[in-house]
């Protein structure tokens, strides 16, 4: 049955389960019943919280009702309690829009359940606010009267929130380049400390750094090695030495059975000198001479990939080998 057959049913042909039926398929049916009663309404907001707009006599449990299975039809609600308001907020915080007498605590509730809604919210206060940044600091673009807890407490969240604060101090920079080092891009006034933060947060971000200094340069190559072509050429000798080497302290003691010659040779083909390091690849009762400590971390100097040098690969029998399996023998 369409909504215009219903529309012109009489008082008695209008039965509780063709009401409801009725409502189920269109919620406009609502507004056509000839005698609405409590359970009707109840079971039509329930279906569709939008048919709370033509309940003649709604009740705090209609409301409620009709709250739960949508909160924004809460802008029909013809006598907002807290209750109810509150039942919106915390289904979606947007909702706050329609709140006629917003409270601190239910603003609260809604930038807590969507951070965005401090749109809405037409008096900002600290908590307020802090609670929205506290949610997604990016919010803090939408804040009427930033203070410092406001501003540091929206950078920990996000980072790349720095952007949106007027007065930026060192501890809040700092805060956000620890997180992010790509913070260091809205940072108005660069320091030292807040330089080296953010290059041992993401090396990558040396570029960023407008005066840069042997420790920066070397703090970042610490932190990713691939960041030596952002490197200036007064400090590129210098950054080249402090590159990181492997330093093996255990040792192992090479089987009386094997002979050295016939070791499969990997990575290089000088034969093993006595008395140098040499780093080995075991698999089973099969020994393979990877190459020297010396020729190794000439590879690493030449072509460091990765943070430290446990994540290095070392390129054996056409796989990649991390250093961390290496066995090392002293010949």
């Amino acid at each position: 049955m369409d909504i215009e057959e219903f529309k012109n049913l009489s008082t008695e042909q209008q039965t509780p389960e063709i009401c409801l039926a009725a409502i189920q398929q269109d919620r406009r049916a609502l507004e056509y019943v000839k005698e609405q009663t409590p359970e009707l309404c109840l079971a039509a907001v329930q279906q569709h919280g939008f048919a709370l707009h033509f309940v003649k006599e709604q009740t705090p449990e209609i409301c409620l009702a009709a709250i739960q299975n949508d909160a924004h039809s809460l802008i029909y609600v013809k006598e907002q309690t807290p209750e109810i308001c509150l039942a919106a907020v915390q289904k979606n915080g947007y909702t706050i829009q329609f709140v006629k007498e917003q409270t601190p605590e239910i603003c609260v509730i809604a930038v807590q359940q969507s951070a965005w809604a401090i749109w809405s919210v037409k008096e900002q206060t600290p908590e307020i606010c802090l609670a929205a940044v506290q949610n997604n600091g990016f919010v803090l673009q939408h804040i009427k009267e930033q203070t410092p807890e406001i501003c540091l407490a929206a950078v920990k969240e996000k980072p790349l929130a720095l952007q949106f604060v007027k007065e930026q101090t060192q501890e809040i920079c700092l805060a956000a380049v620890q997180k992010n080092g790509c913070a260091l891009e809205h940072v108005k006034e660069q320091t030292p400390e807040i330089c080296l933060a953010a290059v041992q947060n993401n090396g990558f971000v040396l570029q960023l750094v407008k005066e840069q200094t042997l420790e920066l340069c070397m703090a970042a190559i610490k932190q990713n090695a691939n960041v030596r072509k952002y490197v200036k050429a007064e400090f590129i000798e210098a950054c080249m030495n402090y590159m990181p080497k492997l330093e093996p302290t255990e040792f192992i003691e090479l089987p009386a059975s094997v002979n050295v010659a016939e070791l499969e040779d990997c990575l290089t083909f000088e034969p093993p000198v006595k008395g140098g390091i040499y780093a080995f690849l075991i698999e089973g009762d099969r020994y393979y001479l990877v190459g020297s400590l010396d020729s190794l971390n000439e590879m690493i100097r030449l072509s460091f990939r990765g943070s430290t040098v446990d994540n290095v690969f070392i390129p054996i029998r056409n796989c990649l080998v991390p250093t961390a399996e290496l066995r090392w023998a002293r010949f």
